[in-house]
């Protein structure tokens, strides 16, 4: 049965959606882009000290991946051993594709000192010369330790000979759920905090899920095939109403990519009512499909990486072990945790900061995964760094 549902969309005419397409475009492009201090919430950064040597990053910033560069930001003051500054160089959505401004910037010494990649395209980098080992830096900082021995596997050449990046976020795939619809549904408090560990245990599977939802429906809880909703939104006109009806407790669960929770952070949970937030909707990995003879499958996967540019890539700057000093404090609990609180990433460390409850959500997560390494079909390699 396919338990995947669309919103109907408004009849409106092809000319109609051009001209809102047109006119949204035209005031989204006439507004002034959103720095990354403005996008993350913080006053404009500083310029850098005459007496300061100047690091640079490149980045997506976009929205809540302002975090990526506005780490960098933070962190320079933790960094003892040089007086540092940071120049953040963003790169908008405006801008045209982020990966192509950065190998064109590589290719003509114009790339910064510190690079944000995702998947795989840091061997592309690696292969073009565009980048330096990392496994000096690695060694010579003890921050780097705190990092997940999972979270660095694959980030070795294939001779294994050396590591060419830092990771910075984990992805995986979300099972969501309202709380409220649960509730008007006849489940206690009890019931719905078990939720996740009944996923985890594979007491409560996909089956069960589909069932519960038909359960809504009949009742008139949720509209038809608000139920249960699953995948992304390929159609940019339907995105918006299905996210609206996710946030606004239409839909009674629905799975989703983690960074789903910065968006919900921001509509639900600014300014930071975490209560509101979590009392709104809960979450677990995705379940299996038959309960009680399959566990969970989710494994989360390092999905954005930092990279230190070559010489030949930044223009001679010859500034690697500086920009490895700035990395290893931006890899401490207390400034990585913000990226994850406000971004809805996963943490990649092994220890949460102290009186950040934003990023909860993050560290709830990898400790379900943890939690099914011995149990989960598809299990990451836990390989550690000096295998």
């Amino acid at each position: 049965m396919n338990w995947v549902t669309r919103l109907p969309l408004p009849s409106l005419g092809p000319w109609l959606i051009s001209a809102a397409l047109l006119v949204t475009g035209f005031i989204v492009n006439s507004q002034p882009a959103e720095t990354p201090a403005e996008a993350c919430g913080m006053p404009p950064n500083p310029p850098v000290p005459a007496d300061a040597l100047e690091i640079t990053i490149m980045a997506r910033t976009d929205h809540r991946d302002c975090w990526h560069v506005q780490m960098a930001v933070a962190a320079a003051p933790l960094v003892t051993d040089y007086t540092l500054g940071v120049t953040t160089m963003p790169l908008m959505m405006n801008h045209g594709p982020s990966w192509a401004v950065m190998v064109d910037a590589t290719q003509h010494g114009r790339a910064a000192d510190i690079m944000v990649v995702s998947g795989d395209a840091w061997k592309a980098l690696r292969a073009q010369g565009a980048l330096v080992p990392l496994d000096a830096c690695v060694t010579s900082h003890p921050e780097f330790a705190n990092i997940r021995p999972d979270a660095w596997y694959g980030l070795r050449s294939f001779d294994h000979a050396h590591v060419w990046a830092v990771p910075l976020a984990a992805d995986t795939g979300i099972l969501f759920f309202s709380k409220p619809l649960l509730r008007r549904l006849g489940w206690s408090e009890a019931q719905i905090d078990a939720l996740p560990q009944r996923v985890l245990a594979g007491n409560f599977s996909q089956g069960d899920m589909r069932a519960l939802a038909r359960e809504a429906e009949r009742r008139g809880i949720v509209r038809p095939g608000f139920g249960v909703w699953q995948g992304e939104d390929n159609n940019w006109t339907a995105s918006v109403p299905r996210r609206d009806a996710r946030v606004s407790g239409r839909v009674l669960f629905w799975d989703w990519g983690n960074r789903a929770w910065g968006e919900y952070l921001m509509k639900l949970g600014k300014p930071y009512d975490l209560r509101r937030l979590y009392d709104t909707i809960g979450y677990a990995l995705l379940p299996a499909e038959h309960s009680g003879l399959d566990r969970v499958v989710t494994h989360a996967g390092t999905a954005t990486f930092y990279v230190l540019t070559s010489d030949k890539a930044n223009g001679n700057r010859h500034r690697q072990q500086q920009a490895c000093a700035l990395l290893a404090k931006m890899m401490t609990p207390e400034i990585n945790d913000r990226h994850i609180a406000h971004a809805g990433f996963l943490s990649v460390l092994t220890t949460q900061a102290s009186g950040m409850p934003e990023a909860r959500f993050g560290h709830d997560i990898m400790r379900m995964i943890d939690g099914v390494y011995d149990q989960s079909h598809s299990t990451p390699d836990r390989r550690a760094l000096d295998t």
